[in-house]
């Protein structure tokens, strides 16, 4: 067989080597498939997010009976209202940018999801410009060190910092944690039970 080109015989035929490409792994495929996905997905809820916007100015759920917004949009339209929240807030930031810039905006907003785009919105508000900076901070981190880089920009207190009362329920933890001690160490003084706070 020296010399003549090597085909593979298969049941519909002959297929030569340069026919035969390397396909790619499934977890790379479903990867790709599902940032697409996303894509689509930030893009239809962007639109939701003006069209939110349009039934807030226009009161639409007293239309149907509802007192408020949260349960018609719960009931009726499927979706919590922390959800339409999250994407009229990243809709407003990416209102703030150049009309010429939205698009390509709305591509990154896409790339770092919709928690982190809405972490970022805080200080993208006060300063528009900074708008790629931080996209590119939140594609190297996890959303919870985003968070203090923000506040922290923002000149707010960081979690866990001297003056903040830690994560939700340890400052009333340690709250209670101290009336009991009070109230254990007035007990074996003999004194009152009643304890200052």
């Amino acid at each position: 067989m020296r010399g003549k080109k090597r085909t593979l015989h298969t049941e519909t035929g002959n297929i030569k080597p340069a026919d035969i490409i390397e396909r790619r792994p499934k977890w790379q495929e479903i990867d790709d498939r599902l940032r697409s996905c996303a894509r689509g997905a930030v893009g239809a809820f962007l639109e939701f997010a003006v069209v939110v916007r349009d039934a807030y100015q226009e009161k639409v759920w007293e239309r149907f009976g509802y007192q408020d917004p949260e349960p018609y949009f719960l009931e009726r339209i499927g979706f919590a209202p922390r959800t339409f929240r999250r994407y009229l807030r990243i809709n407003n930031m990416l209102a703030l940018l150049p009309p010429t810039e939205r698009e390509n905006a709305t591509e990154k907003v896409a790339r770092i999801g919709p928690n982190k785009a809405e972490v970022i919105a805080a200080i993208v508000e006060t300063a528009p410009g900074q708008f790629d900076d931080w996209v590119e901070k939140a594609s190297e981190m996890p959303r919870e060190a985003l968070e203090e880089q923000v506040k922290q920009a923002l000149g707010l207190r960081p979690h866990g910092g001297p003056h903040d009362g830690g994560a939700a329920g340890e400052q009333f933890g340690r709250y209670i944690l101290n009336v009991f001690l009070q109230i254990a160490a007035s007990r074996s003084n003999g004194s009152s039970t009643r304890c200052r706070r």
